[in-house]
């Protein structure tokens, strides 16, 4: 049985690795994989590797944990499966898995950096991370759109097949976030439109909640009058 100081190294190695492979997929695979340089399933088994680095971030035990630790166990199967399976068989299933996966993962890791205690590294690095997630959390419910509501998304005012549109919902999700708005990706169905609506306002609030946590918690408590 690992020791409370053990579990904390151990979250904190892999919350600094969840960091690395965040940026290495929004910066580096996401193009790749636009370009066709890189497959779907390489794409996703980046995505299974995420989602492994999210489990050791989160080492403490408690019932969204181990929900978390399912849905990436669940999203792991089912990115094995489609190895052999036809694209589409398991397409939902895997959309609303690793959206799941995100979401969870997000949580689990806002709630460590909004405890209280000094400001540290890994608390920063948590605050970078949940903000990663939230892009690609936002990327995957597009998806699901693209899913439920072909020809809801157009780029350059044409709709795109559903495999041509998938690798451009990184790129389009943290335009959002970063509150960008370039254009050439365009939201036409009403969810797409909201949900677009919905991430940009949290790419607003995000930096301004986050800040006034933190200097809450660099600042001392008043000592009560005697």
């Amino acid at each position: 049985m690992l020791s409370a100081h053990q579990r904390n190294r151990l979250a904190n190695v892999g919350l600094s690795i969840l960091v690395a492979l965040l940026l290495l997929d929004v910066t580096i695979m996401a193009p790749l994989e636009e370009l066709g340089v890189v497959s779907r399933h390489i794409a996703e088994a980046a995505l299974m590797l995420i989602l492994l680095a999210g489990v050791a971030a989160v080492s403490w035990r408690n019932a969204v944990v181990r929900l978390f630790m399912l849905a990436a166990l669940g999203n792991i199967v089912v990115g094995l499966a489609n190895l052999v399976l036809p694209d589409a068989t398991l397409r939902l299933t895997d959309t609303l898995l690793t959206i799941t996966g995100f979401a969870l993962l997000a949580a689990l890791v806002l709630w460590q950096v909004f405890l209280p205690g000094r400001v540290d590294l890994y608390r920063i690095l948590g605050a970078i991370a949940a903000y990663l997630l939230i892009g690609l959390l936002f990327a995957q419910v597009f998806r699901l759109i693209a899913q439920w509501a072909p020809g809801a998304f157009l780029v350059h005012g044409a709709p795109l097949d559903y495999d041509t549109i998938v690798p451009l919902f990184r790129y389009y999700s943290f335009v959002t976030l970063t509150t960008l708005g370039f254009g050439d990706l365009s939201p036409v169905h009403p969810l797409a439109r909201s949900m677009t609506v919905l991430e940009a306002l949290i790419g607003v609030l995000y930096p301004a909640v986050l800040i006034a946590r933190l200097v809450s918690l660099e600042q001392p408590e008043p000592h009560s009058a005697e």
